[in-house]
């Protein structure tokens, strides 16, 4: 299997030969390429299923998944997993860096910050994604004293493909972790719960962009309770 660019679908474009056969490895082909196709709501044919006369098929397609999955391929009523066809599935996935705002509650006395942060993930299913996360925001106190709020989470993001505006493969986040609050005269620290929605736009195979808009509810700090704040970021994700 091979991701080839230039590629206009959203989850990317890929040349794959695979041998279709039964449970004792008996080979359906060749001769079969009528029975061979990839069903509307994952992908599209690029090119014409070439039979190599030994068993063998290659066929030419686009994704519109996730970025970095190849759509399944049909072989009459049985979907073969691409990834035995050759392992391109790119399952490592590193956005760095991210950047963007985030919006703090008012009874915590912090002005909105600038936000900077790095996330690795692991895709283990085609929609399902785990993933590490550490951001700072660096803001100040309404008393102009500086500091950070340093945001540790773990992560789940579930890609709702194959649903897609235009190249962007929208997605829902959630996690769990803590914001440590250093540098503002008294350091604190709480538990932090993440929960939004967002975006991927592949640029080329192995690279784009993701957007992300979240809520971050962190428990009590500073004596001000549970608050709700607001973050948004946009950041470069890599695959590999």
């Amino acid at each position: 299997m091979q991701a080839v660019s230039p590629c206009s679908q959203p989850g990317g474009c890929y040349t794959i030969t695979f041998t279709p056969a039964d449970g004792r490895g008996n080979l359906a082909g060749p001769g079969k390429t009528p029975l061979i196709y990839i069903a509307p709501a994952s992908g599209v044919m690029l090119a014409a299923v070439q039979d190599h006369l030994d068993g063998s098929y290659t066929i030419r397609v686009g994704s519109l998944g996730p970025p970095g999955v190849p759509p399944p391929i049909h072989y009459g009523n049985t979907s073969i997993n691409t990834a035995q066809a050759g392992r391109t599935r790119r399952p490592i996935e590193i956005v760095l860096p991210y950047a963007g705002v985030t919006g703090f509650a008012n009874a915590l006395g912090l002005k909105n910050g600038v936000v900077v942060g790095g996330r690795v993930g692991y895709r283990i299913s085609n929609q399902l994604t785990v993933q590490a996360e550490v951001g700072a925001t660096f803001t100040k106190t309404s008393a102009n004293r500086s500091g950070r709020v340093i945001q540790l989470l773990a992560n789940g993001r579930w890609d709702t493909s194959p649903i897609r505006i235009r190249k962007w493969v929208p997605h829902l986040t959630f996690g769990v972790g803590y914001a440590l609050f250093r540098g503002f005269g008294v350091n604190d620290k709480a538990f932090l719960y993440q929960a939004g929605l967002g975006a991927t736009f592949q640029l080329r195979p192995g690279f784009g962009l993701r957007a992300d808009a979240r809520a971050l509810h962190i428990a009590d700090v500073f004596g001000a309770g549970g608050t709700t704040n607001y973050q948004g970021t946009v950041g470069l994700v890599w695959w590999f």
